[in-house]
């Protein structure tokens, strides 16, 4: 009897151990698979979801803020990006984009969702009305202009890099498609403009 009861307390240890070892690989598992996930939606330079991600996040939020609250688009885009690759190489112009990334984080905080949209370009989602959106706008403009690149340690800063930016926020049932179109088009003024600006489509605004 004893003998018996010692084997099967050693195998319910075992099996006990055998669950444990499991539960940690299914646990090591799910964490990796969680980060391939994460990294198939961030862009590496920028630090910020990526295209990708920013299109998923976008759909998310115009759908469940119909009604509910005020979302608001802002579409940046880097002034004479190309002259930047071209004039300084485009390590250093990956390096513009990473700072460029870092300060659109910085301003926004956990507040609002940033994602570099393609190539010198950004958006930012977040729960706002126009005059926050342009305030934050604003924000991320002066500190990407106050901001100073060097090409290597010790060297004289590059010319100060600007960005232009275009506001839109949400109206009604309107979709993703027509909210990134209008801040698009208030991005596309603030070019036009002379860039290092802010613009704000109010086209759909209800008076």
């Amino acid at each position: 009897m004893l003998s018996e009861t010692q084997r099967l307390g050693d195998g319910f240890g075992r099996l006990s151990t055998h669950l444990e070892q499991s539960q940690s690989e299914v646990k090591r598992l799910t964490e990796e698979l969680d980060r391939i996930r994460e990294d198939a939606l961030t862009d590496a330079l920028s630090g910020l979801l990526n295209r990708r991600g920013f299109d998923r996040e976008l759909q998310r939020r115009t759908a469940t803020a119909q009604g509910q609250e005020s979302l608001a688009l802002i579409m940046l885009d880097i002034d004479h990006f190309k002259k930047v690759n071209d004039t300084y190489g485009h390590p250093l112009g990956d390096r513009v984009i990473a700072a460029v990334g870092h300060s659109i984080r910085e301003c926004i905080g956990p507040s609002g969702t940033a994602a570099r949209y393609g190539g010198e370009e950004f958006a930012v989602l977040l729960s706002t009305d126009t005059a926050g959106a342009e305030h934050l706008a604003e924000r991320i403009r002066a500190r990407v202009e106050q901001g100073r690149i060097r090409r290597r340690e010790g060297e004289q800063a590059i010319d100060s890099i600007t960005v232009s930016a275009g506001v839109a926020v949400q109206q009604g049932n309107e979709d993703g498609s027509s909210l990134v179109e209008r801040a698009d088009r208030a991005l596309y003024r603030s070019k036009h403009a002379g860039r290092n600006r802010v613009s704000v489509d109010r086209a759909m605004q209800r008076a």
